[in-house]
């Protein structure tokens, strides 16, 4: 099986932990890849994100959909861990893919701007 490696593959992969989706399963490391394009900013939508995806594995844009839609079905922790990280009150069942993939995305982009600002914080301390 195809897996994928990028930057921040770890920092995601804790968040979805967190939420409790299932590693063991296919949506798991579609819905790590999704987050990680998504933040890129490179995409209009959802589905171009999960047809590349698919184009990498041979699936179709559908399947990679439906496999993140599974995944994120399993997490039973969802609702709590997104309202807790953002201070929000999203039900799980308004916790859509799209939605999920979009918030972590953008939790994504601002931790990347706080570790800039600390590593440049930590240069300036060692001049």
């Amino acid at each position: 099986m195809y897996r994928s490696n990028f930057p921040d593959k770890a920092f995601i992969d804790n968040l979805l932990l967190r939420c409790s989706v299932p590693p063991q399963t296919q949506g798991f490391d579609f819905l790590s890849e999704a987050i990680y394009l998504y933040a890129t900013g490179r995409y209009k939508n959802i589905s171009e994100i999960y047809a590349e995806i698919g184009a990498k594995r041979g699936y179709p844009e559908s399947k990679v959909h439906r496999y993140a839609d599974y995944s994120l079905n399993q997490a039973f922790n969802l609702a709590d861990t997104v309202n807790e990280l953002f201070g929000t009150r999203y039900a799980f069942n308004d916790l859509h893919n799209k939605l999920v993939v979009a918030l972590f995305a953008h939790y994504l982009i601002i931790h990347r701007a706080e570790q800039s600002k600390n590593n440049k914080e930590e240069a300036n301390k060692d001049k």
